[in-house]
């Protein structure tokens, strides 16, 4: 049986902006304030640096305390991000046929999407594949792609993309903005699944950015109080990637192993981004799911079913986002969350409730599970039973008088 393990958090703090009636802007450096880190309000601990306070009040006398993996201060650069996170360790997953999902959680312009995607540019106009201010996305595209060419001659790949946003409660696909919604269906064997989405192949990973980022321009955004270009949508990015060896005798079988990119619309109270008409419907949207979401965090926290051992009921189906989420939460996935909060103390409340989240986050326990071809998994399944049947018949040979223990495989 698979071992558990704990979905991992890690928290991110965006830096230090001087208040100028638009607060939420992409975190470049424009505005900064020289003496910012004396004003932030989230800060690591001195002795613990897993220790994060965030003051509440201008004094910096009260603070919130909570624990995390990793603290990415508000001076880390997105390749800090990558190296801290140990994303090759989740590639190197994917690339083995575990399904991996990356989320980033927080308040609306709180860095989401800077993180994920980075400074938006034109990909094919560029002379390398990275620069500084790419996000998760191209440096594990890049990461993926320099791991398939080392493994070129032994296992051929083939990598697949879709990109579908959340907006209103509908399911759209930004590959294709003319498709109707597309279906969020269900089987016993494939739990939650979108139907008819496009796929695309990439070979790549300037191919893998150009194509996301092309879609990611379809995304649903607008202009508020609190951030000058909000996305509307939540935006879930799939790598899917398919292995198979090419030796005859070699170890192992085909895999399917796929990343998960989610890049979640930031929550935000209205009375903060001052949303009206079209906005004020799409926040109450937002915060519905992301309320379901927390709902399912809460489920998966209760005190578990003294017969089976499990949550007693989670509620999946509130929502279309945390119908796609199942097996990332408390499922089969290799799951990394990423808290982003805005270090400025007028935004202290809220990455408040952010890290509340995120603590809750990390007390959900996964199955990471390899995908396999069916005659992989029974060859699989067959070796688990026969170590079974081995550990019992030693166990019954040590309880019976007179039988000699033999060692056994």
């Amino acid at each position: 049986m698979e071992k558990e393990e704990k979905v991992r958090v890690v928290v991110r703090a965006r830096p230090y902006v001087r208040p100028t009636g638009r607060t939420g802007s992409t975190p470049r450096n424009n505005n900064r304030d020289k003496h910012k880190n004396d004003q932030e309000c989230v800060a690591a601990s001195p002795e613990n640096p897993g220790e994060l306070f965030v003051y509440t009040d201008p004094g910096r006398t009260r603070a919130a305390t909570f624990r995390c993996e990793t603290f990415l201060s508000s001076t880390a650069s997105q390749e800090d991000v990558f190296e801290q996170i140990r994303a090759k360790e989740l590639v190197d997953s994917a690339l083995e046929g575990f399904p991996v999902t990356i989320f980033a959680y927080g308040q609306t312009g709180a860095g989401k999407s800077f993180t994920i995607f980075g400074q938006e540019d034109d990909v094919t106009a560029r002379k390398t594949a990275l620069q500084e201010q790419d996000g998760l996305l191209p440096r594990i595209a890049q990461e993926l792609m320099n791991a398939v060419s080392a493994r070129r001659g032994e296992i051929e790949y083939t990598l697949r993309v879709t990109c579908v946003e959340i907006y209103n409660e509908q399911v759209r696909d930004v590959f294709d903005p003319r498709k109707e919604t597309l279906a969020v269906r269900s089987s016993k064997t494939h739990g939650f699944f979108l139907e008819n989405a496009t796929v695309v192949e990439c070979m790549t990973a300037r191919e893998i950015v150009r194509v996301v980022r092309a879609a990611a321009t379809q995304r649903t955004k607008s202009s508020h109080l609190l951030n000058e270009r909000s996305n509307r949508s939540h935006c879930l990015v799939t790598i899917y990637i398919d292995a198979a060896p090419l030796k005859s005798g070699s170890l192992g079988g085909k895999r399917y192993g796929k990343i998960t990119i989610v890049d979640l619309a930031g929550s935000e109270r209205v009375s903060d981004s001052g949303a009206v008409g079209t906005q004020l419907r799409e926040t109450c949207h937002i915060n519905r799911s992301l309320h379901c979401l927390s709902q399912v965090i809460q489920a998966m926290n209760a005190p578990k079913c003294s017969k089976t051992g499990k949550p007693k009921f989670v509620p999946y189906r509130d929502s279309k986002l945390t119908m796609l989420l199942l097996d990332s939460l408390g499922g089969n996935c290799k799951t990394l969350m990423i808290a982003c909060v805005n270090s400025s103390p007028q935004f202290a409340v809220e990455s408040v409730r952010t890290l509340d989240f995120a603590m809750g986050v990390a007390k959900i326990k996964n199955r990471p599970t390899a995908l396999l071809t069916p005659h992989e998994k029974l060859i699989k399944d067959l070796k688990e039973q026969i170590r079974l049947l081995k550990l019992e018949n030693k166990m019954l040979r040590a309880r019976t008088p007179g039988c000699t223990l033999v060692a056994t495989d």
